[in-house]
């Protein structure tokens, strides 16, 4: 951080230099465009954090972010309710809402087993999910997609996920999202692990 800047400037330069993908220099960046903005738009800015810290809240039944107790996903009775996808975070929620293939619900774990970071299934929503699946023994869910990243992390946590609900219940179809070579790519150029799954989720034609 250059010295000859005010410390309100450095300050916020730091704090925009948190944000992920955001590096000293973008940040400097933001910070002398809110400086030659107008003070209306500086004041709805600092508004708008606020709101965040006082207005947002997660769900009660899927833990996405929410201005009220349930999310506008899962207030709205069109959704199918017959299916359950379960995420890492609500950035998730978003990147398949824009496909428009999944009319399901959610649930938002908040992270993924973790082991050697310490993180075990006590510091994750799976007790939370478990619960509501014990709830709708008897109701409407009928299929569990694992919708978790194609990471280590990710694949242990969704055979922790496997084994539970499989005790839970044998009457619940539990998928994954399907893992294979990208629209658009060519073979020779996949890695030998990419080409493996898409071996393994292969459709008939």
């Amino acid at each position: 951080m250059h010295s000859s800047l005010p410390k309100s400037i450095q300050d916020l330069v730091e704090y925009f230099s948190r944000l992920p993908g955001i590096g000293p220099k973008s940040a400097t960046r933001h910070v002398f465009y809110l400086l030659q903005s107008s003070r209306y738009f500086q004041e709805q800015f600092g508004t708008a954090l606020l709101r965040l810290s006082d207005n947002i809240q997660h769900c009660k039944y899927c833990f996405h972010f929410a201005d009220e107790d349930v999310c506008s996903i899962c207030s709205n009775p069109k959704r199918e309710q017959e299916k359950l996808c379960i995420v890492e975070t609500s950035v998730d929620i978003l990147a398949i809402e824009k496909t428009n293939a999944f009319r399901g619900r959610y649930f938002v774990l908040g992270g993924v087993l973790s082991p050697m970071n310490g993180i075990g299934p006590q510091d994750i929503r799976i007790s939370s999910l478990l619960q509501i699946l014990e709830k709708s023994e008897t109701e409407a869910i009928q299929e569990i997609i694992l919708a978790l990243p194609s990471t280590m992390e990710g694949e242990a946590t969704a055979h922790y996920l496997f084994q539970k609900i499989s005790n839970l219940s044998d009457n619940k179809k539990i998928s994954r999202i399907a893992r294979g070579i990208p629209l658009g790519s060519e073979i020779q150029y996949a890695d030998e692990n990419t080409l493996a799954r898409a071996f393994e989720g292969r459709q008939i034609f």
